[in-house]
């Protein structure tokens, strides 16, 4: 098993806060981001404006369409992707 967090991100198309910074500071195990790329949790959808980020080092997101995340997933081990 690996690493796992509950992070606080901005939306790289929005830069909404994902969660919010009260959600955040209030439960971040509920409210936060589910990041564990060893079990596949490197996405995330932004709460404001829908769209799906990929979670980049440094733990910022980046805007990707379905094609894109697919192939990031695979890229990272992750053949059979479902959304």
């Amino acid at each position: 098993m690996g690493d796992r967090y509950w992070l606080q991100i901005k939306c790289g198309g929005c830069g909404t806060n994902n969660p919010s910074s009260k959600d955040y500071k209030e439960a971040p195990m509920e409210y936060g981001i589910y990041f564990a790329p060893s079990s596949g949790f490197m996405d995330f959808t932004c709460w404001k404006c829908k769209k799906k980020n990929w979670i980049e080092s440094g733990y910022h997101g980046r805007i990707v369409d379905e094609k894109e995340l697919e192939e990031l997933y695979k890229k990272n081990g992750f053949e059979e992707f479902e959304d």
